[in-house]
């Protein structure tokens, strides 16, 4: 008989998300962010998440900004945005947030 699943606001999840391994993790903060949990309970884990080398992460986290839309959130991604190792996702938050550069042609 399997356990109910958590709520977002178990206490239990800041241990879960500190013990999992980072492939996992990722996949755990995208859950949480699409249920609605607070920023707060993913923060101290997204910074080693999105500086990651590691794809297996990285790809996981795809859209990771459009359930944190907050002005602290936003202006935590942008302050980790220069860090992002993954050129890809970096230029996807980038875009996201808004901060992506202009392109030099212009399309139309």
């Amino acid at each position: 008989r399997a356990q109910p699943p958590l709520s977002v606001r178990d206490r239990r999840l800041p241990a879960v998300l500190a013990s999992a391994p980072p492939p996992e993790r990722a996949e755990l903060v995208v859950v949480l962010g699409v249920r609605g949990a607070p920023f707060s309970l993913v923060a101290p884990h997204l910074d080693a998440l999105l500086t990651s080398t590691d794809e297996r992460v990285t790809a996981t986290l795809s859209g990771i900004v459009t359930w944190w839309r907050t002005p602290k959130a936003t202006a935590w991604f942008r302050q980790l945005l220069p860090r992002v190792v993954d050129t890809g996702l970096r230029a996807e938050l980038a875009e996201e947030l808004g901060e992506a550069p202009e392109r030099y042609w212009a399309e139309g």
